[in-house]
């Protein structure tokens, strides 16, 4: 019984990851719908904004430590799910059946907006952040495909640097589906 099981569960993984988008499918489909996404006003204005306010590193890792340790969500996090950024990348989600996570950081790698809380408001030292800002230079970057335990699904985050006259300045990583992806 034990050997049937694990047979089955065998043949449904190897189906599965058939199925799953290559990275080539998975690059054209954020050159072709996220990358245009990510060029609306409401999220271009919401980065600029940020921007400006030229946060400290320290103050960027207060508001992480924060983040954190708060159970739930509080009014900063609804803030960050409610702007005008965050209804474009709800919108998305419903055009996009593969989205299933979505947030936008600024130059420094601290959250804009997003459509869930993310484990940590400081994405500056993960290599989502660091490979798609390239210091300044922007880059695509697909991350490993894994079994996502919450949404039953094979993933992968993509992030996308973020450009304004000719000069990155943040980065828009989305969760997807990799089965959806066609």
């Amino acid at each position: 019984m034990k050997f049937l099981l694990i047979l089955l569960l065998a043949s449904s993984f190897a189906v599965t990851k058939a199925e799953e988008a290559s990275p080539a499918q998975l690059k054209v489909m954020a050159d072709k719908d996220l990358m245009p996404l990510l060029q609306h006003k409401a999220i271009l204005e919401a980065i600029s904004a940020q921007n400006k306010k030229k946060l400290s590193l320290k103050k960027i890792e207060a508001i992480d430590t924060k983040w954190i340790r708060t159970a739930g969500y509080d009014d900063f996090m609804r803030k960050l799910m409610t702007n005008d950024c965050a209804n474009i990348l709800k919108k998305a989600m419903k055009k996009y059946n593969y989205i299933l996570e979505a947030f936008i950081v600024d130059a420094q790698g601290a959250i804009v907006c997003m459509l869930d809380k993310t484990s940590d408001y400081w994405q500056g030292d993960e290599a989502k952040f660091t490979k798609a800002f390239n210091n300044g230079k922007g880059e695509v970057f697909i991350d490993k495909v894994r079994f996502d335990e919450s949404a039953q699904a094979y993933t992968s985050q993509i992030s996308l640097p973020i450009v304004k006259d000719k000069k990155v300045i943040g980065v828009g990583t989305f969760g997807v589906n990799v089965n959806l992806v066609k």
